[in-house]
């Protein structure tokens, strides 16, 4: 009766596999033929899947990728370096021990029991350490990308704000442009004054400043009636006028007469005469607002009130003025 076999664990079957797998690899690799087979192989794997980009240059990589693989570099070689350094331990142990002696050492009598050269075997790095330098560099570039980040916003910061300012300016330019805004009279003025070609212009302008004065207040002096006179004043005053009013002359504001309102042009203003009310009438109406049959006088003390230091006691009407007028 054939011996039942034992059933294998995954990890049993997946280290089984793996063997035969590397003793495979090295049979393949001793055979000249089949090495160059696999080299052309290799190369064309290479080539398909540099072309669907799963394979990149350095240059062709983002500063992501190339933190990645800068990272795995660094892992492979780790492990390659150390596997060489053990294997060249080994092989030095080995040649070591089994060279004979030559003909000096062997007449040599040996003072003292011969012990073996102590052996410096650099094992691999250990998990542990592996593992603390593994979270510095995490640590490291935490912080690169954290300042990286941070300088990023500020500029984006520092960008948006100047944007906003010169959206703002245009607006402003744009705005000015549309309503085709001209120079004021000052500025007019001034500007010509500047220029030694406009003094002609300059003389023209305040002559007939003057002619219009003098044309305006004789025009003025013939108007009897009121209503004519405030026609007159609404012609010839307006806003441009009131702003420029101090630019006025001293002769023009002195028109009016001693006693009579004028306004900013020196123009006399017609006031209205006001009604004014007989004393009799006045009296009468107090009266009637303080006789106790339409108001009764209020009891509180601090019921009172002060007009020009005159203090009098309020009273409240008992009815509407139409019912007690009845």
């Amino acid at each position: 009766m054939v011996p039942k076999t034992k059933k294998l664990s995954r990890e049993e079957l997946l280290q089984k596999k793996r063997e035969a797998e590397r003793l495979r690899y090295q049979r393949r690799k001793n055979d000249p033929q089949k090495r160059e087979e696999m080299r052309e192989k290799e190369k064309l794997k290479y080539q398909k899947k540099k072309e669907k980009g799963l394979r990149k240059l350095v240059k062709d990589m983002t500063p992501r990728e190339h933190r990645s693989a800068l990272k795995n570099w660094k892992e492979y070689c780790t492990v390659y370096r150390a596997k060489r350094l053990r294997l060249k331990n080994i092989t030095n142990i080995f040649v070591r021990e089994n060279t004979p002696l030559s003909d000096t050492e062997a007449d040599t009598p040996p003072s003292r029991p011969a012990s073996p050269a102590p052996v410096q075997i650099f094992p691999a790095p250990s998990p542990a350490v592996s593992s603390a330098s593994l979270q510095q560099r995490k640590k490291e570039a935490k912080k690169r990308r954290q300042k990286f980040n941070r300088e990023r916003n500020e500029k984006i910061a520092r960008l948006e704000k100047n944007l906003e300012k010169y959206k703002k300016r245009l607006a402003r330019l744009e705005r000015k442009k549309k309503r085709n805004v001209e120079d004021t009279p000052k500025t007019k003025m001034l500007t010509m004054l500047n220029e030694p070609d406009q003094r002609k212009e300059v003389v023209k302008k305040a002559l007939f400043g003057d002619v219009i004065t003098k044309q305006l207040k004789e025009n003025y002096s013939t108007l009897k009636r009121t209503k004519e006179k405030q026609i007159f004043k609404k012609v010839v005053t307006g806003r441009v006028l009131q702003k420029y009013k101090h630019w006025i002359p001293k002769e023009m504001k002195s028109w009016s007469r001693a006693g009579k309102k004028s306004n900013h042009i020196g123009l006399e203003v017609p006031v209205a005469k006001r009604c004014t009310i007989p004393d009799c009438y006045k009296r009468a109406v107090q009266d009637f607002y303080e006789d106790d049959s339409n108001s009764r006088m209020a009891a509180g003390k601090k019921e009172f009130i002060t007009r020009k230091t005159v203090k009098k006691q309020k009273r409240y009407l008992l009815d509407t003025v139409l019912n007690l007028y009845k």
